[in-house]
């Protein structure tokens, strides 16, 4: 859409008017001695005639038909029409400008009833739109997707089904203007505790009774404009529920949160990386530094009582202890001594919560990993399937055939203390 400068504005010219003709309608009526123009069946807009089938310009007696001589008025009043057109939508400007930026305010909901007539004379843009079409439009229910983001803020949004990978799902769209008043752009801090304040109420209606589980794959988001349509006035902002990495960092899921698991699950193969804490972070490449590598997903349903409860932590790393090693001996092609060259230990991670129980969760991941002393986690390099690094070294194979429970020291490893194997717990959260 074209806009119309201050320049346009001043001299009545533009887009409505691209020969400057508004300029010249003072003149064009004081020629035409204030008649309108005539453009009544017969007649083209700029005043000469057409002649009817049949019949010639001139009538009977071969004179000119009366009328003839204001046909010379109407190039120009024409131009006063169209002056008056681009005179009607500065006027509009300017009587914005007169009641408070009427139009400016009306657009930031572009949604409302009297944005429709505004955009009728005076088409706007959407300041939505400035920070996505998908953005823009998105409602409850509807998924979005996004490859990249600055500072925390999507930017490239895009509409997806929830059945494929997604970052957000819509719960409500909310308007942020009173919470944030004249405040600058919400970043970091102040945008979790937006999304607390502002999205608690409609996320509980969404949501329907289930809970999100803190511990769990998902928690709520917010996705506030673009600083570009947050400078344009845009105020509105998305409720809705994010996965995220164990770092915190964004995840995709490929179900809509109501049939989602809420129990962390990777794909066999995932490697997770290791943070400056020596904790689990975000997905890695298996060659990069990692705490473990997922070897595979065991369906606890068998394994654990059913009842309101969830084993204890402890015991249900205990529980699946076996599994696990069957899943780590299938991942290397049914090797158990190449899992014992690695010095890996196998076991679940992140046992299931009280409220991933409730809402259905029966299924976790096992991985091979190492303790570090202090702990929690060994850096581990490469995939086990074709060689790993700990700390940096190769792996001192034990000299015992003994693969150690979940936690504990490898046999033949050095004593700790009195000479004593040292249990340590594998961190489960």
């Amino acid at each position: 859409m074209s806009r119309t400068t201050d320049t346009e504005r001043a001299t009545g010219s533009g887009p409505e008017d691209p020969a400057g003709t508004a300029g010249t309608a003072g003149k064009s009526r004081r020629r035409g001695g204030g008649r309108s123009a005539d453009v009544s069946p017969g007649r083209t807009p700029g005043g000469s005639a057409t002649k009817p089938a049949g019949r010639s310009a001139k009538g009977s007696s071969g004179r000119a038909q009366p009328g003839r001589r204001r046909n010379k008025s109407g190039a120009t009043a024409l131009a006063r029409s169209r002056g008056a057109v681009a005179a009607s939508v500065v006027a509009l400007g300017i009587g914005a400008a007169i009641s408070g930026t009427a139009i400016g305010v009306v657009m930031k909901d572009p949604d409302s009833t009297a944005a429709g007539p505004v955009n009728v004379l005076a088409p706007q843009v959407n300041p939505r739109t400035l920070t996505s079409e998908a953005f823009a439009v998105a409602g409850p229910g509807e998924c979005l997707d996004w490859q990249s983001s600055d500072r925390g803020q999507p930017t490239d949004i895009t509409a997806v089904q929830c059945e494929q990978p997604h970052r957000f799902e819509v719960a409500e769209r909310v308007d942020l203007a009173e919470a944030v008043g004249n405040e600058p752009y919400p970043e970091g801090q102040r945008r979790l505790d937006l999304a607390s304040q502002v999205c608690t109420q409609p996320m509980d209606a969404y949501t329907a009774g289930r809970a999100i589980d803190p511990a769990g794959r998902f928690s709520r988001a917010l996705i506030p404009p673009s600083r570009a349509g947050w400078d344009a006035g845009d105020r509105s902002a998305l409720c809705g529920i994010a996965a995220k990495e164990l770092d915190g960092t964004s995840a995709t899921s490929e179900q809509p949160y109501a049939v989602a698991d809420q129990q962390r699950l990777w794909p066999q193969g995932t490697c997770v990386g290791i943070s400056d804490q020596r904790t689990p972070s975000m997905v890695v490449d298996c060659a990069a530094d990692h705490a473990f590598e997922v070897v595979g997903n065991v369906d606890v349903t068998q394994l654990f009582p059913e009842g309101s409860n969830p084993p204890a932590p402890a015991d249900q790393t205990a529980m699946t202890a076996d599994a696990c090693y069957n899943s780590a001996v299938d991942y290397l092609g049914g090797d158990s001594e190449r899992l014992r060259q690695s010095t890996l230990v196998p076991a679940q991670i992140l046992p299931i919560s009280q409220i991933a129980w409730e809402t259905g969760s029966r299924t976790v991941n096992c991985a091979v990993m190492r303790v570090a002393d202090p702990g929690p986690f060994a850096v581990i390099q490469g995939s086990v399937r074709n060689g790993v690094t700990i700390e940096g070294q190769q792996p001192e194979v034990p000299t015992t055939t003994e693969v150690p429970a979940p936690g504990q020291a490898q046999p033949g490893s050095a004593p700790a203390g009195d000479g004593e194997q040292a249990p340590a717990a594998v961190p489960t959260s």
